[in-house]
């Protein structure tokens, strides 16, 4: 049965050969109703192949195996040649051609020729510039190759070869091509859009997203390590590559050109990297003409973070507005030599992003926050509101502060949840420094790094009550000098025992000659309330609950304080 099973596909494999087409320009490798045969000569081997980055793509492998000779290589075609004559003219003169290379630095060459014809040819060359990477190369036969003939533009050139590595003793050089075009532009695949801003990787029906990495990077669609409903953008640098290594985030060029002008210089990224403190590079350049680069450090580890990249003060280059930038790349951890790491990217947008819109199925409430500025001593200009809920995504909750008492507010509609937040200003320039040991904080320790924010949970519309910067509870004058304007945190003398509990809970202070208790679950349903409260030790039974996490709210004051208990039976 196996025998017969292979007569059988290799019977209708030899009719669907009959029935295909012969090659031509464009050349990708990829439509089925097209003879992709090859005449590798000199030694070398070709062979149809799939792309060493993406198994879904088929391409071209070309190997110079020792004992080939030096000048080995590969017509693109059968020896008939190509099923149209190359349509070259006085003003155009280009085939563009992908190809990965094991090494920067190898002499690639082109040659086109008449078919039977050896002496009516034209050759010329490109150097690879990556290794183990795909890059676009572009054959400009109006400069032909040293020693060899000019070209004539009354020759049918109809025949296409291709060298690797030429003129070096053959040791195996492995190399792939694809995307053979004419005019130095390759067309996006099946139709699909050019890339273009703002770059989400999520509309693969309709945009073609082939990234180019350089310099021995490496770049590839992939899924978020958070989410495996979206689709992102993933980055490696393997040992071997340079330092400076990265991936333009287009096959060629953008679409469209980056619309900066003087008003508007921002393009924000959303990145996911390993580490806190690595410089993050972002270029902008005008194919072929002039460039300027931004760089910002990443603030978390292992989270996804968006980061303003602000062109108008360049790290390198500078921004000339009358230029067409058409060209955008992404360097992670730049000018570190390379040791494999890695970075998820995604939501390139030009401006600001536009916080996600809810749900209209989720219901959710309208929460106010209010943050005292006046207890931070540095510099900003505009404080705003990073969570969960907007994807920690710098400025695009920005607070107001109306009636200038540096009281900022922001309001924002949040899902039923326990959320997380910090405040920061002016697109995370500056952020809280959160003390762990606050009650009011939900303190993550992912491997080395520690992430300290503010929690709360929202369980209706909710006007949180006024915090200074970097603290739970409010500003207030300092007692020992009223008249500096220096404002300082209130120390509370309050402890909440014992946590776990797995019967009662103990709430202690000397702060307050009246206070009110509320306990919440995780889910924000209130499950203890108490009013007036004048002991100094008031005591809760917490036999009845469910094991879990509760928030204990104390308010006085004008003031609150919480924190969470554990109820473990």
């Amino acid at each position: 049965m196996k025998n017969f099973t292979l007569t059988c596909l290799s019977f209708i494999l030899a009719l669907g050969l009959n029935a295909q087409t012969q090659i031509d320009l464009p050349i990708t490798w990829d439509d089925p109703t097209v003879d992709y045969t090859t005449t590798a000569f000199e030694g070398g081997i070709s062979a149809a192949d799939v792309d060493p980055t993406n198994a879904t793509n088929n391409v071209l492998k070309f190997t110079k195996p020792v004992g080939a000779q030096p000048w080995a290589g590969v017509t693109l075609s059968t020896p008939t040649g190509l099923a149209s004559v190359i349509p070259f003219d006085a003003s155009n003169n280009i085939i563009s051609v992908m190809v990965y290379s094991p090494a920067a630095g190898l002499p690639m060459r082109l040659k086109a020729e008449v078919a039977g014809v050896p002496t009516e040819s034209v050759e010329t060359d490109a150097t690879t510039t990556v290794a183990n990477a795909w890059e676009t190369l572009t054959f400009d036969f109006s400069n032909e190759s040293a020693g060899t003939a000019a070209i004539n533009y009354a020759f049918n050139y109809n025949t296409l070869s291709f060298f690797g590595d030429f003129l070096t003793p053959p040791s195996g050089q492995e190399f792939y091509v694809d995307d053979v075009v004419f005019g130095g532009i390759t067309p996006p695949p099946s139709g699909l859009d050019t890339i273009d801003l703002p770059i989400t990787w999520d509309d693969t029906a309709n945009v073609d997203y082939t990234t180019t990495a350089f310099e021995g990077g490496v770049s590839a669609a992939d899924l978020d390590p958070t989410d495996a409903t979206n689709n992102v953008l993933k980055f490696t640098k393997p040992s071997g590559a340079q330092p400076w290594a990265g991936v333009t985030l287009s096959n060629t060029t953008l679409d469209n050109p980056i619309p900066f002008t003087a008003s508007e210089n921002i393009i924000s990224v959303k990145v996911y990297s390993a580490a806190a403190g690595l410089p993050i590079m972002m270029k902008a350049e005008e194919s072929g003409g002039g460039f300027a680069e931004a760089t910002v450090s990443t603030t978390v580890a292992n989270a996804w973070e968006t980061i303003f990249f602000d062109f108008s003060s360049p790290s390198a280059g500078s921004l000339d507005y009358s230029l067409d930038y058409d060209v955008l790349s992404f360097f992670g951890d730049f000018m570190t030599p390379a040791s494999g790491q890695e970075f998820y990217i995604d939501s390139v947008f030009f401006g600001l992003p536009v916080p996600p819109t809810p749900d209209p199925t989720v219901d959710t409430n309208s929460v106010t926050f209010q943050v005292d500025m006046r207890g931070y001593a540095g510099a900003y200009t505009t404080p705003e509101v990073n969570g969960v809920f907007n994807g920690w995504c710098g400025n695009c909750n920005p607070m107001t502060d109306v009636d200038n008492d540096s009281i900022w507010e922001a309001t924002i509609d949040i899902p039923l949840d326990t959320i997380e937040f910090k405040f920061s200003h002016d697109a995370w320039t500056g952020q809280e420094e959160l003390d762990s040991a606050s009650s009011c904080v939900l303190t993550t320790i992912d491997g080395n790094n520690v992430f300290v924010n503010r929690l709360v949970v929202v369980s209706s519309d909710t006007v949180l009550p006024v915090v200074c910067w970097n603290s739970c509870v409010a500003c207030v004058a300092d007692t020992a000098d009223t008249t500096t304007g220096i404002f300082n945190v209130a120390n509370l003398d309050l402890n909440i025992y014992p946590n776990p509990s797995n019967g009662i809970i103990n709430i202690e202070t000397a702060s307050f000659q009246s206070y009110s208790i509320t306990m919440m679950d995780a889910l924000g349903k209130t499950v203890y309330t108490s009013s007036n409260v004048n002991n100094t030790l008031e005591t809760v039974d917490v036999s009845s609950f469910e094991n879990g996490i509760y928030m204990v709210i104390l308010r006085a004051d004008d003031k609150i304080h919480t924190s969470k208990v554990m109820v473990s039976k």
